[in-house]
């Protein structure tokens, strides 16, 4: 008997996928699909499994939200809620103004060291202090 439940415990892991009972844990924003369904091991246990419908677009990295992409990769235990994927959607947005702040005020720092090299750099004030030194300074003997 044991035997048999082996065989077919193999069979069954290794059906199309048209034939899971997949269950929809979420969809998302973009339109992607999130599931799950319970695969049987061999040795007799379950295993969970994750997969996303991407609804017939080509993959992109960036079609995935990050809540959605932490649960697919098991970071996530539990499929993300609306609540969370709103507070993802916020921090991702105050941290994008933060960086465009941060870059704002390098640029204006790198402007006026710029200005402040030029200014003391400037030619003609090196020429006026060479020329006013040599006519200050005593003759050579």
């Amino acid at each position: 008997m044991s035997a048999l439940r082996t065989l077919y415990n193999g069979l069954r892991a290794r059906l199309p996928a048209v034939f899971r009972r997949r269950e929809v844990s979420g969809r998302d924003e973009v339109g992607n699909t999130y599931y799950r369904w319970f695969e049987r091991q061999t040795d007799g246990s379950d295993r969970e499994r994750r997969e996303v419908d991407l609804g017939g677009k080509e993959f992109e990295p960036d079609l995935i939200p990050p809540e959605w992409n932490q649960w697919l990769r098991r970071t996530r235990v539990e499929p993300p809620s609306e609540e969370d994927i709103a507070k993802g959607k916020a921090f991702r947005q105050q941290v994008q103004s933060r960086a465009a702040f941060h870059a704002a005020e390098d640029m204006r720092r790198a402007a006026r060291a710029r200005s402040s090299v030029e200014e003391e750099y400037d030619s003609t004030d090196f020429i006026h202090q060479l020329t006013a030194q040599s006519t200050d300074a005593p003759p050579k003997q």
